[in-house]
């Protein structure tokens, strides 16, 4: 399936869900620093 420059909105979930998964992955990476530290 080729991708648009201007991103259809098919892919806006798959986006969605890569940014929230990035997300989760910095927010648990941090929290083991945090815990780490302390």
């Amino acid at each position: 399936m080729p991708r648009a420059a201007g991103a259809p909105p098919a892919s806006e979930p798959l986006g969605t869900v890569i940014l929230a998964g990035i997300i989760a992955v910095d927010n648990a990476f941090v929290a083991r620093t945090r815990a780490s530290l302390f």
